[in-house]
């Protein structure tokens, strides 16, 4: 059992004080207490990076389709159902570009 899994246990009324401490090693209520702290902000801090990546490619896939329908207008005209191809495309494109410029610095 890790310390996370002891710690999440700990906090349900699972375990003890002392069968947390005798698994996770820590010696005393302050370090332990330190431990699920500093346990809580990092699931705070990861959930807040799952919600701005989330929001973030949401923008992103915006800005590429509407890239798409200006780069690809005409063909996006004729076949509506070949935006996520055309997004794709530019995406494709984008990374190759910047491997480009990447190799040359």
């Amino acid at each position: 059992m890790d310390v996370v899994e002891a710690i999440d246990k700990w906090m349900a009324g699972e375990l003890s004080t002392k069968e947390v401490m005798a698994t996770t090693g820590f010696r005393s209520i302050q370090a332990l207490h330190a431990e699920t702290r500093y346990d809580m902000h990092d699931r705070e801090n990861e959930l807040e990076f799952e919600d701005m990546n989330a929001a973030l490619s949401q923008q992103d896939q915006q800005a590429y389709e509407q890239a798409a329908y200006e780069v690809f207008g005409h063909y996006l005209q004729e076949n509506p159902e070949g935006l996520s191809q055309c997004v794709k495309a530019l995406r494709r494109e984008n990374y190759l570009d910047h491997r480009v410029r990447m190799g040359r610095r």
